[in-house]
């Protein structure tokens, strides 16, 4: 072999390996093709080497140009080798690449449960990129538009659960409202990036990446890796992150998605509440669970008195905005665990946990009163509305939902004969 055939043989390996590292998807492929192609490489360079030290039997060569030749084949040895490395390097980055993409695509497939998806999602990077100590998911919630934190690694402070993206300045909301993935070397040199704010988990943090989550034309949050040590992340890092973003995005929108329809599962269209199905599963578990701790639990059903009349006088569109109006009033003087459900036509149901009968007689009445005090006004109209309520706690075992629900209702019937607009205790 001279030295013309060897620059050819070694171009076509380099070509195979930039071939290798750019098309090859399987990470443990990639790696068994760079092992076979860096040891041609090698066979070639000891060829090459043997080429200057080789002897011929023919007329011996001058000294001086063995040396030459051996010198020169040292040098491309030395080089290749400097570009085994290389390879080696770039195969081990794309490598984890793939995997991280693996994982995600994994997580896509595997769950759609939002929150177990997000610590899956941030897991992954996590592993994908070992310069990480600490790491954030932060969506944009959508009513307030505020990035939220949903996911972490090594950050428990809650000043640092919420941004707001016009606002607030800081590495995470810049790439958001920019839309571009950010590197930041170092900390101490463009403290701008920083978060606002005195908050001792992130004074330590050096440098950072993060990659906002877009999907088309939205975007959906941010995921960001930190580190202690300045410039501990690279460009090919940050590259890592954008493409695991890409992945990471579609399967939360996939979720996100899912979460929405069972959500319009059980819940009432008109109102918002609960629907009957959706109170049935959660009313359920909270007796199930009042059982096993001995903890009090108590149901008030709700009735409209006289809505026929209403229905009747200013026809069932008006019916349906006074309906969504005494849901809203109910809704807003109960607790965020009580559950409250439209349980059919004019009637809805509250339950209460941690609660004795005593308190939700309370609480009966604090409703009735909400109500009735202020008319409903619709257009033009001023529409007074009273409700009948019963109320009735959790009996001891045997006891069921359907028995507590029950003796509620039938407290909330006592309530319309004796009346209407009152309170009765079943």
């Amino acid at each position: 072999m001279n030295k013309e055939h060897f620059s050819l043989d070694i171009e076509v390996l380099r070509a195979r390996l930039s071939e290798l590292e750019k098309n090859t998807t399987d990470p443990a492929q990639l790696r068994k093709a760079v092992v076979e192609t860096c040891s041609d490489l090698m066979s070639l360079l000891k060829k090459l080497q043997s080429i200057g030290l080789n002897t011929s039997t023919d007329q011996p060569r001058a000294a001086s140009e063995r040396a030459d030749s051996t010198a020169e084949a040292t040098k491309a040895l030395e080089s290749s080798q400097r570009e085994i490395m290389l390879a080696e390097i770039v195969a081990e980055h794309r490598t984890r690449q793939l995997s991280a993409l693996h994982t995600a695509t994994a997580a896509l497939l595997s769950t759609l449960d939002l929150e177990s998806l997000l610590g899956q999602i941030l897991d992954a990077a996590n592993v994908a990129i070992p310069a990480a100590e600490k790491g954030m998911l932060h969506l944009i919630a959508p009513d307030t538009g505020e990035l939220e934190m949903r996911a972490s690694i090594g950050y428990t402070d809650n000043r640092i659960r919420k941004f707001s993206v016009p606002g607030s300045k800081g590495y995470i909301t810049t790439a958001v409202r920019e839309r571009r993935p950010i590197l930041i070397d170092d900390f101490d040199k463009d403290p701008s990036l920083r978060h606002e704010g005195k908050i001792p988990e992130t004074r330590p943090i050096r440098s950072a990446i993060v990659a906002p989550l877009i999907l088309k034309d939205e975007v959906l949050g941010a995921l960001s890796l930190d580190s202690a040590s300045p410039s501990a992340f690279t460009d090919m890092d940050l590259q890592l992150l954008t493409s695991f973003a890409v992945t990471a995005t579609e399967a939360i929108r996939n979720a996100q998605l899912h979460a929405e329809v069972q959500k319009q599962a059980i819940t009432d269209s008109l109102t918002g509440l609960y629907n009957r199905r959706g109170f049935t599963e959660l009313g359920r578990r909270e007796v199930e669970r009042a059982l096993r701790f001995r903890h009090p639990l108590s149901a008030i059903m709700i009735d409209i008195d006289l809505f026929k009349i209403v229905n009747d006088t200013y026809g069932h569109n008006i019916g349906d905005l006074v309906l969504r109006a005494i849901a809203t009033r109910c809704n807003s003087n109960v607790r965020t665990v009580d559950i409250l459900g439209r349980f059919g036509g004019d009637e809805f149901i509250l339950l209460l946990p941690e609660t004795d009968m005593f308190t939700a007689a309370g609480v009966a009445e604090r409703l009735r009163l909400r109500v009735a005090d202020t008319p409903v006004v619709i257009e033009n109209y001023k529409i007074p509305i009273t409700i009948s309520l019963g109320v009735a706690k959790q009996a001891g075992e045997p006891s069921d939902l359907d028995s507590l629900l029950n003796r509620a209702d039938a407290a909330m019937y006592m309530a319309k004969q004796s009346g209407r607009n009152r309170v009765e205790v079943g």
